[in-house]
């Protein structure tokens, strides 16, 4: 019972200190140590399974575990700050997460312009219907933070993600226009001033079950996984302006709010070989989503449908050396009722209504690439060196890791539908070939030191990518 209460106290100071501070930023949806994003998943540390319902019960933690990470140490932004937190009290083990940035971006409040019509300084933009805010203005903070708890071979987890973008400053109508909000009409009179309000939040709570030991289905073995997540989107845009005769104006939309539920099911790696050389396994995810707008209307809902197949494979030589890759190809098909379906292999649909004749210089415009990836991982231990010299030195507590991701080409096939009064009818069809812009993902180094057997410190560096410095450090009684 002690135990119980140190560890809440613990716990909810830590949370309490990163919230107070100020919002934050969250960079992931779960704690991935740096072994496993340079080597692409193929091999993991402490930091991997003290947060992953499947494995939380495998590392060798007796009594507690923590680690704390700084990322984007070679940019000039705020860093992303990252920690954990576990104990196994008698049969129930108990983990927490957050991760995060402190506030960041411009605050808007006192932002000096140029009036376009008078060319005199004004405090505030020029505002009609059609206005857009300024790059690099505006407040930004996310969060993602949950809790684990696992019990005999199962994990239950619930997180939530929260990311929310705020822009307010002062307006001024440099021009007459006439607008539409909702069911009410009116014209904003040139000379208007007033404040523009925008708000966008994403709000994701996730509840998460998965085996924690091997579930045995023949003579295969895996540990599967489900989830249920809640995507609520808000879109919120308002201006309020009062005209030089002190007639009021509200120019609002809420149309962009969404609301989408999300049923993710993942079979977990299959051992289908294991041998001299290597392992090989199968597995697949699959993803169902369906999306309502903030209008409400049946012709808005979407919904959409990701089924992932994946291979990996290990092959350790020596006890110094280890390889790893993973092929995963993302097969992506979903309907809008009121415009167009979409399919690929590799690439996701946008809500924009899809279109015949796309070309791959038009393509991105319907379409984004969730591309098929090839992934490879490798980790040399230094301690062969000690072997060679016949000397004990610090190269047997170092590895070094390093790994590629390759994007492939994707498939994608469109259609529209000319006549919404007609939408069982498609009339158009367009199947294309897209390639990425970049076929190189990314290339990752990095180095693990371990202190002692239990406290190491994992670094890693994305040559391809700034910033890309991230450091780590965990500890384990």
């Amino acid at each position: 019972m002690k135990k119980l209460k140190y560890f809440f106290c613990i716990s909810a100071a830590i949370f309490f200190i990163v919230q107070s501070a100020a919002a934050q930023t969250a960079t992931g949806d779960d704690a991935v140590s740096e072994v496993s994003k340079v080597t692409a998943g193929r091999f993991n540390s402490d930091v991997d399974s003290f947060f992953d319902v499947n494995n939380w019960n495998d590392f060798g933690m007796t009594k507690w575990f923590s680690f704390l990470q700084m990322g984007d140490i070679s940019s000039t932004d705020v860093p992303a700050w990252e920690g954990g937190l576990a104990i196994k009290m008698s049969k129930v083990y108990v983990g927490v997460y957050y991760n995060g940035k402190f506030n960041r971006g411009v605050q808007s409040q006192n932002m000096e312009t140029t009036n376009t019509q008078t060319g005199e300084k004004t405090n505030g933009y020029n505002y009609d219907p059609s206005f857009t805010i300024p790059p690099d203005q505006g407040i930004t903070h996310d969060n993602f933070f949950g809790i684990l708890l696992g019990v005999g071979g199962h994990g239950i987890k619930l997180t939530v993600k929260d990311n929310l973008f705020t822009f307010d400053a002062p307006i001024y109508a440099g021009s007459s226009f006439p607008y539409t909000a909702g069911n009410v009409s009116g014209t904003v009179a040139e000379g208007a001033t007033g404040i523009y309000l925008y708000r966008r939040e994403s709000i994701i709570p996730k509840l998460q079950w998965g085996a924690a030991s091997d579930m045995a289905f023949g003579k295969y073995k895996t540990r599967p996984s489900a989830s249920i997540a809640l995507a609520i989107n808000l879109d919120e845009e308002t201006a309020k302006l009062t005209d030089p005769d002190g007639t009021a104006h509200y120019v609002t939309d809420y149309s962009k709010n969404t609301l989408t539920p999300i049923i993710n099911i993942d079979s977990g790696g299959i051992g289908f070989f294991e041998g001299d050389w290597g392992k090989l396994s199968f597995g697949v995810n699959e993803e169902v989503s369906m999306t309502i707008n903030g209008e409400g209307d049946q012709g808005a809902v979407k919904w959409g449908n990701k089924l992932s197949p994946y291979a990996g494979f290990e092959y350790q030589p020596t006890k110094f050396f280890k390889l790893g890759a993973e092929l995963r190809v993302p097969v992506h098909f979903g309907w809008n009722p009121n415009t167009a379906f979409y399919f690929g292999v590799g690439a996701k649909g946008k809500d924009q209504t899809a279109m015949a004749g796309l070309d791959n210089n038009t393509i991105g415009d319907y379409l984004e690439g969730d591309w098929s990836t090839i992934k490879t991982g490798f980790q040399l231990g230094l301690g062969f060196i000690d072997e060679i010299t016949g000397k004990p030195t610090l190269f047997r507590q170092i590895n070094l890791n390093w790994g590629i991701k390759i994007n492939l080409p994707a498939f994608a096939a469109v259609g529209t539908i000319d006549d919404a009064s007609t939408p069982n009818v498609i009339t158009q069809e367009k199947v294309n070939i897209w390639y990425p812009a970049d076929y190189l993902q990314e290339f990752s180094v990095g180095l693990t030191f371990f202190i002692t057997e239990n406290i190491l410190i994992d670094g890693s560096f994305i040559i391809n990518q700034i910033p890309f410095g991230r450091v780590l450090i965990s500890i384990k009684h």
